[in-house]
C-alpha cells in the first residue's frame, strides 16, 4: 500500500532517487528508515480499517444527526463537522477507542491480545508504559464484554466459582491476601469466591457472566433477555437453576449430576464443563484477575473462542468497536 501511495505521489524520477540514497546508507540506517516506513504503514493501515467500519453508518455523537460533511483531518483522521449542531469530530468519537494515542502501535497491541499475552509482556512487546497497556486493553474489551449473542435451542448452564481478587485496589476494606494463599471457604462461601455463570448453545454460542451472588434473581436479570423462545435448559438441577426455570417460565431439563447421573441421551451439560475448564486454564496466566474486570476478561475469551483460528488484529479492533 506504500508503494502505491509513493507511486501516486512522485514522479518516477524522485523514487529512483531515493532508492539511490538508500543505496548509500549503512545497515543499521537502513533498519532505521524500514522501521518508520513499518511504523507508517501500520498507522495507514489502522486508519483504513476504522474508516472502513464506522464511516458507513457516521452519525453525530452529540445530537444524533445524519447531516454531516467533511471537515479537515486530526491525528490522520477525517473529521467531520454537524450541520444542525455545529459540532466536530471524527469516526471515533463515541466509542471506546476516542483520544486514545500512537494508533501506530495498535495493531501490534490487538496481535498481543491475540495471542492472550500479559499486560507486561504486551507493553514491553509494543514498547509502552505498564499504564498504557491497561489503558488500552481495558478501551479495546469495553464493547467486547457486552453479551449480544442469543441462545437457542439447547441450551447448557452451570456455574464455575472463581477466587475474589482486589488486585491493584489501594483502598482495601480488609487486610490484604498475601499471594497464594488459601481462601476461608469453599467454593460456595460468598467470602472469598464469586461464582461465573456460563450459558451455552449447541451452536457454541456462550455467555459467561460475573455474578457476586448466585441466586435465581440474578440468573433471571443476567441471561434470561439471551435466551430464545424455544430454548431447552439443560443444567444440574440445583434449587437456583430450578427457581429461575420456574420464574422465568423456561423448558428445563435437569441433570442431577449427585445421582451419578451424567448424561441422558442428547440431554447433558459436558460442553458448558469443557468450557469451564478451558477459561480456568486461560486465566492462569495472568496470575489472578481483578475481581472488578473480570467481566472484561470473560468477553475477552468468549471473542478468541468465537473466532479461534481467525483471532487476527483486525478482526479484534472489529469487535472492540462492536462489528465483530
Amino acid at each position: 500500500m506504500i508503494s502505491q501511495l509513493v507511486t501516486q505521489a512522485m514522479p518516477t524520477d524522485e523514487i529512483n532517487l531515493i532508492t539511490e540514497l538508500l543505496s548509500l546508507l549503512t545497515p543499521a540506517e537502513r533498519n532505521a528508515v524500514i522501521a518508520n516506513v513499518e511504523k507508517t504503514q501500520s498507522s495507514i493501515d489502522i486508519i483504513r480499517l476504522l474508516e472502513e467500519h464506522l464511516e458507513q453508518n457516521l452519525l453525530c455523537p452529540t445530537c444524533g444527526g445524519h447531516q454531516i460533511a467533511p471537515w479537515g483531518l486530526g491525528s490522520g483522521l477525517q473529521r467531520y463537522r454537524c450541520r444542525p449542531c455545529g459540532r466536530t469530530f471524527d469516526v471515533l468519537a463515541g466509542t471506546p477507542l476516542a483520544r486514545l494515542r500512537y494508533k501506530d502501535k495498535w495493531l501490534p497491541y490487538l496481535q498481543t491480545m491475540a495471542s492472550s499475552q500479559t499486560l507486561r509482556q504486551a507493553a514491553a512487546e509494543c514498547e509502552v508504559s505498564l499504564d498504557t497497556s491497561f489503558r488500552w486493553r481495558h478501551r479495546f474489551l469495553d464493547r467486547i464484554a457486552v453479551h449480544t449473542t442469543p441462545l437457542s435451542t439447547i441450551v447448557e448452564g452451570d456455574e464455575t466459582y472463581v477466587r475474589i481478587s482486589a488486585k491493584g485496589d489501594r483502598h482495601l476494606e480488609r487486610e490484604a491476601h498475601q499471594r497464594g494463599s488459601d481462601a476461608v471457604g469453599p467454593g460456595r462461601s460468598s467470602e472469598d469466591w464469586v461464582a461465573v455463570l456460563v450459558a451455552r448453545d449447541r451452536n457454541e454460542h456462550t455467555d459467561s457472566v460475573v455474578l457476586p451472588h448466585f441466586t435465581a434473581e440474578a440468573v433471571i436479570e443476567q441471561v434470561q433477555p439471551l435466551l430464545a423462545e424455544d430454548a431447552l435448559l439443560i443444567t444440574d438441577g440445583s434449587a437456583t437453576w430450578e427457581s429461575f426455570a420456574k420464574q422465568a417460565e423456561i423448558s428445563h431439563h435437569p441433570i442431577y449430576l449427585t445421582a451419578g447421573t451424567r448424561v441422558h441421551g442428547a440431554f447433558h451439560i459436558q460442553n458448558v464443563n469443557a468450557y469451564h475448564h478451558r477459561l480456568k486454564e486461560w486465566l492462569i496466566r495472568f496470575h489472578g484477575v481483578a475481581t472488578k474486570y473480570l467481566g472484561h476478561y470473560l468477553g475477552w475469551h468468549r471473542m478468541l473462542e468465537r473466532l479461534k483460528e481467525l483471532s487476527i488484529p483486525a478482526r479484534i479492533l472489529q469487535a472492540a468497536l462492536g462489528f465483530g
